[in-house]
């Protein structure tokens, strides 16, 4: 089913599965790099020892990839830990 161009919309816009869609947005490469992106990133954390935590590949309305993760509290404090001694590092 197609709606009517909305002027802010590039492109012709459908609706699949309850969302908007546009004509010529690559939706499915920003899909792929952002899963694979997170596959890595999960495999990293767990021979860092880091355990429990999942991601998995998403996109914006633009196409572009985002990781979308979860984890267990124990896993968010070991990631904010190493946020913060990395801060500390770069800031000398």
């Amino acid at each position: 089913m197609g709606f009517p161009k909305d002027p802010g919309c590039p492109g012709d816009a459908e609706e699949w599965d309850g969302a908007a869609w546009v004509r010529g947005v690559p939706y499915v490469r920003g899909w792929e790099d952002a899963d694979a992106a997170g596959a890595a990133l999960v495999a990293a954390l767990e021979r860092a020892g880091v355990e429990g935590v999942s991601a998995r590949g998403d996109v914006d309305a633009d196409g572009s990839g985002v990781v979308v993760l979860a984890c267990p509290v124990s896993a968010a404090e070991v990631l904010r830990a190493w946020a913060l001694a990395a801060a500390a590092d770069s800031h000398g």
